[in-house]
C-alpha cells in the first residue's frame, strides 16, 4: 500500500466511523399539513385502527403519543405490555406474558369492572364531545396534571377503569383472554403470536376514538411523515465514504442518508457495462428476489433507483465485512475458525438459505466471499445477482456460481436443485474449519474431475462420455469431529436425490453437528456469536486495493431508450424498512441530547417547508 493510498484510506474510514457513532440532530424537512390535502384523502381510504396499530410504525407510534397526551394510561400502558412480549427474548416470554395478564387481564379485575359502572369520563371517551376544549387549553392542563402527581394517579385509575369495562362486556374479548389464560396456566411456552388476537381486539374497541385522534396535532405530524415516507429515493439523499469492495458488475461503498442519518452499503452498476454484458436480466432478477427477503440472515433490499449512467441498490450496512476477509486474517496470523466459530457460522447461513428455497429459489454463489458480518457478529447472506427461481417444467442446466463451490450436477450441466446449495453450503463449511476447500485430487491429462477444481479441464472432462467423476476429500481429525465429518460426506454425495437435506432442511438441521444448536434462539438472534467485529476498524481492503472503475472500457456502448425500458419498474422502497428508518429519526428527534441555546435550531427562512430537528 503507497503512502498516499494508505492516507486516503484513513481519512475516509475515519469519516465513515464517526459517521456510525453520529449523535447529531436529525433535521426531516416536512411539508406543511395543509398542503397535503390529496395525498391525505387518499391515505385515509385504508385508515382504520387495525391499521394503526401495526407494530413499528409510524402511526403506531404518533397514535400511542396521542394517548399519553390524553391520559388513556391503562390502555397506553396495556399496548405497551404487548409490545414488550413481542420484542423480548424467548427466555423472558412467560414472565413478560404473565405480567402483562396480571396487571391488565385477570379475570377477577374484569369481572369486577363488568359489575362496576363505567368509569368517569368513558362516554366521553367513547364519542366525540360536543365543546371540545381548545389545543391550547389541552397543553395547559395536560402540563398542569403532569406536574401533579396525585392527578396523575387519577387519571391512571380512570383510564385503567375504562379499559377493564370496556375489556369485561366485550364478548370477544373474553374469548381472546380466556384462552391467553389457559396457554399461560398450562405453562405452555408461550408463541410469539399469543397477544396477536387481543391486538386486534383492541383495535376495535379503540375505533371510537379515531375520531379525536384525527383532530390531533399528532395525525397532523403522521401525515406529514408518512407523505415523507413516499418521497422516491434518489443518489443525492446520500453521503458517499468509500469503496469497499468490488464485483464483476459493480461496486459497494459506505454511504449514510443525510437527512435520517442511516448508514447503508449501495452496490452502484454501470449501465453501460452491464449492456456490454448483456445482463440486463441478472441485474432485474437480482432486484426481484432481493424485493422478497425478509430475514436477518441475508441482505435485505431497503430501496432501488438508478439515474442516466447507474442502477443503485441499497442495503443494511454491514460493518464487520465478509467472512473470507476474517478467513484471511486468521490464516495470516495462524489461526483458524475455532470449532464453534464455524459451527456458529454453518447454522446462521444455513438459516438464509433455508429462507431463500422457501420461495422456491436457488441461490447458485455460496462462498464465504458472499456472507457479512454485522457490528453485533451476526451473518447475513449477500450478492443474490445469481439466485434464480425453480420452473416446475424447465430444468435448469446452464452454469452459474463460482468454481470449487459448484454441486457435481452443475458442473455436468444436469440440473440446478436446492440441494445444490448443501453441496455448496459443505463446501462452505468445510472451509470454515480447515481455512481452505477442499483439494483437488484429479491427475492431470486424463478424464477425471471433481467439482473442487478450478481448471477449464475440469468442466470439459465434466461435460466428456467418459469423464470419471472423482471425490477424495481429506479429513484431518485435528480440525474436523466425527460429526463434522459424517455431515460433510453426507452433504458430498454425488447424487442430489440421495444428498442429505433432499427430503427438506430438517435432514440438515437434525444432524448431530448441529445438536447444540437451538435453533429457534438462533433465528430470534438470542445466541451470542462467538466472534464481534472490531467496531473500531472498517473491516475491508484499502481503497487502492479495491481499485477503481474505468468507465473508458465502455466508452463506446451507447445507451438508448430501448434500453430505458429495462428498468421502467426498478425503482423501490421496502414500506417496512422506510417505517424503521424514519420511525428511529422521528425518536431521535423527539428524544434530543440537550445541546445549548446558541444551537436551537430555527425555522428555515424563505422556505415552505416545515424543518423538523
Amino acid at each position: 500500500m503507497s503512502f498516499f493510498d494508505e492516507v486516503e484510506t484513513t481519512v475516509a474510514n475515519t469519516r465513515f466511523l464517526q459517521a456510525v457513532e453520529d449523535h447529531g440532530p436529525v433535521t426531516l424537512e416536512l411539508l406543511p399539513y395543509d398542503q397535503l390535502g390529496d395525498f391525505e384523502r387518499a391515505y385515509r381510504k385504508n385508515l382504520g385502527m387495525r391499521r394503526i396499530l401495526k407494530e413499528k410504525t409510524l402511526r403506531y407510534y404518533q397514535f400511542k403519543r396521542f394517548l399519553r397526551e390524553n391520559h388513556d394510561y391503562g390502555w397506553l400502558g396495556l399496548l405497551e405490555e404487548l409490545d414488550k412480549f413481542s420484542a423480548c427474548k424467548l427466555a423472558d416470554r412467560m414472565a413478560v406474558a404473565v405480567d402483562a395478564f396480571v396487571k391488565y387481564l385477570d379475570p377477577i379485575k374484569l369481572d369486577s369492572a363488568l359489575d362496576a359502572p363505567p368509569a368517569a369520563g368513558q362516554e366521553k371517551a367513547q364519542e366525540k364531545k360536543d365543546n371540545e376544549t381548545t389545543n391550547e387549553d389541552r397543553k395547559e392542563e395536560s402540563l398542569l396534571n403532569e406536574s401533579n402527581d396525585i392527578a396523575r394517579r387519577e387519571q391512571e385509575n380512570r383510564s385503567m377503569d375504562d379499559l377493564l369495562h370496556s375489556l369485561s362486556k366485550n364478548q370477544a374479548a373474553r374469548e381472546v383472554i380466556e384462552h391467553i389464560r389457559i396457554r399461560i396456566e398450562r405453562g405452555d411456552k408461550p408463541p410469539d403470536w399469543l397477544f396477536k388476537p387481543l391486538r386486534g381486539v383492541l383495535a376495535d374497541l379503540l375505533e371510537p376514538r379515531l375520531g379525536n385522534y384525527l383532530e390531533s396535532d399528532h395525525y397532523k405530524r403522521m401525515i406529514q411523515l408518512e407523505q415523507y415516507a413516499k418521497r422516491a429515493v434518489k443518489l443525492e439523499d446520500f453521503r458517499i465514504f468509500r469503496v469497499l469492495g468490488r464485483g464483476a458488475f459493480g461496486a459497494v461503498s459506505a454511504v449514510q442518508r443525510i437527512d435520517t442519518h442511516a448508514i447503508y452499503a449501495m452496490k452502484e452498476m454501470n449501465k453501460k457495462q452491464v449492456k456490454q454484458n448483456h445482463s440486463e436480466w441478472m441485474v432485474i432478477i437480482e432486484k426481484k428476489v432481493l424485493q422478497k427477503m425478509n430475514s436477518p440472515f441475508v441482505l435485505n433490499l431497503k430501496y432501488s433507483f438508478h439515474n442516466a449512467e447507474s442502477l443503485f441498490l441499497i442495503f443494511d450496512m454491514c460493518t464487520g465485512g465478509d467472512l473470507k476477509y476474517h478467513l484471511r486474517q486468521a490464516i495470516k496470523d495462524g489461526k483458524s475458525f475455532g470449532a464453534k466459530q464455524a459451527q456458529f457460522c454453518a447454522a446462521e447461513v444455513f438459516l438464509g438459505l433455508e429462507h431463500i428455497h422457501s420461495f422456491d429459489i436457488v441461490y447458485r454463489d455460496l462462498k464465504p466471499n458472499n456472507i457479512l458480518l454485522d457490528q453485533s457478529g451476526h451473518l447475513k447472506i449477500s450478492d443474490l445477482g445469481l439466485a434464480i427461481k425453480l420452473r416446475p417444467d424447465k430444468v435448469l442446466k446452464h452454469l452459474a456460481g463460482t468454481a470449487g463451490y459448484w454441486a457435481p450436477e452443475i458442473v455436468m450441466k444436469t440440473g440446478t436443485y436446492k440441494v445444490s446449495d448443501y453441496w455448496s453450503f459443505g463446501t462452505f463449511l468445510y472451509e470454515m474449519i480447515s481455512g481452505k476447500r477442499p483439494v483437488c485430487k484429479c491427475q492431470k491429462n486424463t478424464l477425471e474431475w471433481c467439482p473442487f477444481g478450478q481448471t477449464p479441464a475440469m468442466e470439459q472432462n465434466a461435460l466428456h462420455d467418459e469423464g470419471i467423476l472423482k471425490i477424495d476429500v481429506d479429513y484431518p481429525p485435528a480440525r474436523f469431529s466425527a460429526q463434522a465429518r459424517d455431515l460433510l460426506e453426507k452433504l458430498f454425495v454425488t447424487d442430489p436425490k440421495k444428498r442429505l437435506g433432499a427430503s427438506g432442511p430438517h435432514e440438515v438441521k437434525e444432524h448431530p453437528y448441529f445438536k447444540e444448536i437451538d435453533w429457534e434462539r438462533l433465528q430470534n438472534q438470542e445466541i451470542e456469536p462467538p466472534f464481534v467485529p472490531d467496531a473500531r476498524t472498517v473491516h475491508a481492503s484499502s481503497i487502492g486495493e479495491v481499485g477503481e472503475f474505468s468507465k473508458r472500457k465502455f466508452r463506446r456502448v451507447k445507451l438508448t431508450e430501448e434500453d430505458s425500458k429495462h428498468y421502467e419498474d426498478f425503482t423501490y422502497t421496502s414500506e417496512e424498512g422506510m417505517q424503521l428508518e424514519l420511525l428511529e429519526a422521528v425518536m431521535k428527534m423527539d428524544n434530543p441530547p440537550p445541546k445549548p441555546q446558541h444551537e436551537i435550531a430555527r425555522p428555515m427562512e424563505n422556505s415552505n417547508c416545515c424543518v423538523l430537528a
